[in-house]
């Protein structure tokens, strides 16, 4: 199988909180973080979830040691029994920020994180 990834994922667990749909969030699931990119994140799949790939959600992450929160709003792109795969399509200022400078402290290489900076720059001008 061809890798497709344009992202660095940095391993990074955390607990963290799935709510369904991007804007209605009435209902919320425990889940944990394994690992997280500036387009994604793999969380592990919740109890009783039993939604399709393209399911809206917002992902709540708190960084441990902090009151920082990432609010990421999404869709479910892969799942098997015990991961979600999630694609970020909105997140705020202040979540990109923390993103980005958790992904630079987890890949030391400065280039690498300019360039993905701007692929996703990119990409977003593309769906815009």
């Amino acid at each position: 199988m061809t890798e497709r990834r344009r992202f660095t994922r940095v391993n990074f667990s955390g607990d963290c909180i799935l709510q369904d749909g991007i804007t209605n969030l009435t209902t919320q699931w425990q889940t944990n973080l394994i690992d997280i990119s500036l387009k994604g994140a793999l969380i592990t799949r919740p109890a009783k979830w039993d939604h399709q790939n393209d399911y809206g959600v917002t992902l709540n992450l708190q960084l441990k040691g902090s009151d920082v929160i990432l609010n990421i709003g999404g869709v479910i792109c892969h799942q098997n029994d015990d991961l979600l795969g999630m694609r970020f399509l909105s997140l705020t200022i202040e979540s990109i920020a923390h993103l980005k400078r958790l992904v630079q402290l987890n890949i030391a290489d400065e280039e690498l994180l300019y360039l993905e900076m701007s692929q996703l720059i990119n990409l977003n001008e593309l769906h815009n």
